[in-house]
């Protein structure tokens, strides 16, 4: 009994003693708690409610400011863990208080106990009194909910939950170090360690890996570093309320190492240990290795992109940078400049792993980029490619299209015959050995984008000049397992060939067109886009314009990609559905679908509604038709005004939205506009499918 009481007074002295800290803390928590409330609950009568949601907007406000993801107290409980630990331990980092600690009747565990409940509890009643009144405030003011008592005491584990985690590595930092400077430097290094290494493995890969892609929605970044995870584990309850659970299990579990860690080393910590950067002599080399690998690499890295010789800078700023950061942490290790110069084991190590990384990344020794498994291991193979899939929009229901659209579309869609498929994956195997024999630093670059502008087709070029086309390819092996890669392959006849005949093949054209996934039934609205007008809504009943969708439902799919690129886009059917969100309220989706100019049918029946769609414009409505020349060299504007010229230009006038990339013989680079005579209406731009006449006027409009 008298051991607790002794134990019980002296966390009471400590608190006494750092009772500023007290003070600080409380009035930060008073700032940003119930202050904060105050301040949004006057302001949120002038707020309206979410959609769909059954709260009022004081409701909703509170909750906001009790909630785990307000970042006022976020940032005072990172601020307040370093602090106390810093200042809690602070007496380790000098010799006659150490020696004073050290000589008290009492068990190592007892004295790390005392500090860390002292600190404990300094920052714990500061923040239970301000979320007291927070409630008290939200009380007052009716934000109370169903939801209140839920997202108060959530937001209370996972603060106190991130405090500890935080609060035990700054602690932790303070007893491998001898002095405060290297334990804030420590605590950087813990915080950021993970972070840094994701960030070298990241790099490496971009630079040497030329088939690897984003194909999945990574969460690796928030469990690269507790200050990461306790910012981002509050935004992940709405979209993935499954890595929620994951961060916080795991970070109980860090809790527990990290307090363990805690406990164990300060019991074994030397008391002279105040002098010395590194508490423990052993450990040093360990942390110098450590540490120089990721931050040589990064650096390395960054100065050597882009460059001509990317590889042989590389190597050279890596091993420079290396050099001088193992002086550098044999420096603070000795504060001896003598010292610090002399040859280390630890420095050779340093020099031979990133060696070694480099050169395993230059041969490519795991075999990633030619990586081609044999077709009897394949079960089915999935493909996605970036100029044609990307050219249409999908429904939330189908395809994660603002995210992930990529790796979405090669999980779901599979396919049997995948000969073609994997003679492209060949071609790209091939493409990407050639490729890595020059070095020029910016090759795993080339991506086309699911949001790429027309240029990105004709811009993404190989070292020879030659356009490329991005294929994505997922193989399904029938292990179960699922290998995804990423190809740039050179636009050549032959890719041409096994893209048509994937394309042709209805097993993939049944999967890629939105066409597949949207009923006519479930379509409430249809709207036209020509030359002359947007958006003209085609009038009819049910009956006809469930008829009209089908004829061009069916003239789509069967379309090959041959008649894709040779016939222009003269128009768009929007289609539109009315939907319900969580409120019951009303909103609309809609998306544009190409009309080629060989669907006669589709365009016969909305003749027959009213809205006829002409495949070419009449020059005689046409004012002026004006040519912009772009690329990043230059600009220029021509506007053509001759009759001829017009009514030969206006025969090759197409959309560009919905085209393919590949294999088109649109001239991307030249953008045209139509001044009309007698209307209002502001032509969208258009673009120009090429042919001999065409380059003629082009020529003599100097256009080159």
């Amino acid at each position: 009994m008298t051991s607790r009481n002794y134990l019980f007074n002296s966390i009471k002295e400590n608190i006494r003693r750092n009772f500023y800290l007290l003070i600080l803390l409380s009035v930060s928590m008073l700032a940003v708690l119930p202050a904060y409330t105050i301040m949004q609950m006057e302001l949120a009568p002038l707020q309206y409610p979410a959609m769909g949601s059954s709260l009022n907007s004081s409701q909703e406000m509170l909750l906001k400011c009790l909630d785990s993801t307000n970042p006022g107290v976020q940032i005072v409980v990172i601020g307040a863990a370093v602090l106390l630990a810093m200042t809690g331990f602070s007496y380790l980092h000098a010799g006659k208080k150490t020696d004073f600690y050290h000589s008290l009747p009492l068990k190592r565990e007892e004295l790390f106990m005392i500090s860390f409940s002292s600190g404990f509890l300094t920052f714990l009643l500061p923040y239970l009194v301000s979320v007291a009144l927070t409630c008290l405030v939200g009380a007052v003011y009716g934000g109370f909910s169903e939801q209140t008592a839920a997202t108060l005491f959530q937001a209370m584990g996972i603060h106190i939950l991130f405090f500890v985690v935080i609060y035990s590595a700054a602690i932790l930092a303070v007893l491998l170090t001898g002095n405060l400077f290297t334990a804030l430097l420590a605590f950087l290094g813990m915080m950021s360690y993970g972070w840094l290494v994701y960030m070298a493995y990241q790099m490496l890969n971009d630079r040497f890996l030329y088939t690897m892609g984003n194909f999945g929605n990574s969460s690796m970044e928030y469990f690269l570093s507790p200050v990461i995870s306790y910012i981002g584990v509050a935004d992940t309850l709405l979209i993935a309320p499954q890595l929620q659970k994951q961060l916080i299990i795991l970070h109980v579990v860090l809790a527990v190492v990290l307090l363990a860690a805690d406990i164990c080393i300060y019991k074994i910590r030397p008391s002279e240990s105040y002098h010395k950067a590194i508490a423990f002599q052993k450990l040093q080399p360990l942390i110098k290795v450590c540490c120089i690998i990721p931050i040589a690499l990064v650096t390395a890295l960054l100065f050597s992109s882009g460059m001509t010789h990317s590889f042989v800078w590389l190597v050279i700023a890596v091993l420079i940078v290396s050099l001088v950061l193992s002086v550098a942490f044999e420096f603070l290790y000795t504060m001896d400049l003598r010292k610090s110069l002399r040859p280390r084991v630890s420095s050779g190590m340093v020099l031979a792993a990133v060696l070694l990384v480099l050169t395993g990344y230059k041969m490519d020794i795991t075999g990633y980029d030619s990586y081609l498994p044999k077709k009897e291991k394949i079960e089915t193979m999935s493909v996605y490619f970036p100029s044609i899939n990307g050219r249409f929009s999908y429904s939330e229901d189908y395809f994660t299209n603002y995210r992930n659209a990529e790796g979405d579309f090669l999980k779901k869609t599979r396919i049997k015959d995948f000969a073609p498929i994997y003679e492209l994956a060949k071609m790209g195997v091939e493409a990407s050995r050639e490729e890595k024999k020059i070095d020029y630093g910016t090759a795993p670059e080339l991506r086309e984008s699911v949001y790429a502008t027309p240029m990105d087709y004709v811009t993404n070029q190989n070292s020879q000049g030659e356009t490329l086309v991005s294929v994505y390819v997922a193989y399904h092996l029938k292990s179960g397992r699922t290998v995804y890669r990423a190809y740039m392959i050179p636009e050549t006849e032959e890719v041409i060939s096994q893209i048509t005949a994937v394309y042709d093949d209805w097993s993939y054209r049944e999967k890629m067109l939105p066409t597949s996934y949207q009923k006519a039934e479930d379509i409430d609205y249809l709207y036209l886009d020509t030359f002359y007008e947007s958006r003209k809504q085609i009038s009819g009943g049910r009956s006809e314009l469930e008829e009209i969708y089908k004829t061009y439902k069916t003239e789509l799919e069967n379309m090959s990609f041959q008649e894709s690129c040779e016939n222009r886009v003269v128009g768009y059917l929007i289609t539109e559905k009315e939907r319900k969100d969580y409120g019951n309220d009303t909103y609309t989706t809609s998306y544009s679908l190409p009309i080629y100019e060989n669907f006669t049918k589709t365009m016969g029946l909305l003749k027959e509604a009213g809205e006829e769609v002409l495949v070419t414009i009449d020059s005689e409505q046409v004012e002026a038709l004006t040519l912009s020349f772009w690329n990043e060299e230059q600009e220029k504007t021509v506007e053509i005004k001759d009759n001829a010229q017009i009514e030969t230009l206006s025969e090759h006038l197409t959309y560009e939205d919905c085209r393919y990339g590949v294999d088109s013989r649109v001239e991307y680079d030249i953008m045209v506009n139509i001044l009309w005579k007698n209307r209002e209406y502001a032509s969208p731009n258009v673009y120009l499918m090429g042919d001999e006449s065409v380059e003629d006027i082009l020529k003599n409009l100097n256009f080159d």
